[in-house]
């Protein structure tokens, strides 16, 4: 299933294309999270292992800022130079300033880039973050086309044995490369790696795509990426939210009768009321009784915004 929230790195959100691609959870600061476009959530960057001051003020800020979705606290840090404790300071600091958010860091693996190591990493359970980030680029030079699903589906199931729960794992998917060992991946290769980070994440949080922007060094990005691949993200996220059903068709107009004008209670707008009223009168005298005189009379009437009006 793809995610509800979709994020790429160095994505604003300011760019039209990237929202019209699909992108709705955007890598912004503080200040930028009024200026989201509608239906769009913000996760702001703190790029911090320690609780300071400017920490703090920095999440201050965000608080009763209802477009707000979560806070990105760090990415891959070092198990073996950054402790849990900073991280867990900054987590909790943010669940209480602002209830209901989320905390994400990427983790690393500590592996030589092709065969993961994700126990390292694992001090970093029991800090209260919400979301670990899996950031394995499969499309490069060290590693064979043929081992693109591979690859994916061995760097998850590490990170599934040294505890990572399933629930709290991220994709975070390759559309990036020129660097010098990424390569950019082609339209074909994009779909690949979707289908193996759906197999082994099938009900993430939300989705993650380096990058859409530039980073010093990258030649390509999505931002920057052919028509086909940029249509293999636009198909893929046009399913998410499939258009509303149109609207069902209104009542039928129901039609009533009665001997007295319509309650005005009575009905909907666009019912009819026929009121039918029936007189009975005796004839002139004459040897015998003569038969009555039935006269009937029909008014309709129409139920409009205001009320019944007569026809």
């Amino acid at each position: 299933m793809v995610a509800p929230l979709r994020y790429a790195a160095n994505c604003d959100l300011s760019d039209p294309k990237a929202v019209s691609i699909g992108f709705n959870l955007s890598d912004c600061a503080p200040w930028a999270l009024g200026t989201l476009p509608a239906g769009c959530k913000g996760l702001v960057w703190i790029g911090a292992a320690t609780l300071t001051n400017a920490v703090k003020n920095l999440i201050n800020s965000c608080a009763n800022q209802p477009q707000l979705w979560g806070f990105y606290i760090y990415d891959e840090p070092d198990p073996h130079s950054v402790g849990a404790a900073g991280l867990k300071a900054i987590s909790d600091y943010c669940h209480a300033t602002c209830p209901g958010c989320k905390t994400f860091i990427v983790i690393v693996d500590g592996g030589d880039g092709i065969t993961p190591n994700y126990a390292p990493s694992s001090i970093y359970l029991n800090t209260g973050i919400d979301y670990f980030g899996i950031d394995q680029y499969p499309v490069q030079i060290h590693i064979q086309d043929s081992q693109i699903e591979a690859t994916i589906t061995n760097y998850i199931n590490n990170a599934l044995a040294a505890g990572f729960p399933l629930a709290k794992l991220v994709p975070v998917v390759q559309c990036s490369g020129g660097d010098g060992v990424m390569i950019m991946p082609t339209a074909s290769q994009m779909t690949r790696m979707f289908s193996a980070w759906d197999a082994g994440i099938p009900s993430p949080a939300f989705e993650y795509t380096y990058e859409w922007g530039l980073n010093s060094g990258e030649t390509a990005s999505l931002m920057t990426a052919s028509a086909a691949v940029q249509a293999v993200y636009q198909q893929r996220y046009s399913a998410v939210a499939p258009p509303p059903p149109p609207p069902p068709p209104p009542p039928a107009e129901a039609f009533f009768t009665g001997t007295s004008a319509p309650a005005a209670s009575l009905g909907n707008v666009g019912d009819v009321y026929a009121q039918v009223a029936t007189s009975v009168s005796q004839g002139a005298p004459q040897v015998t009784v003569p038969p009555p005189v039935v006269t009937t009379t029909t008014t309709f009437w129409k139920k409009g915004s205001s009320g019944w009006v007569a026809q």
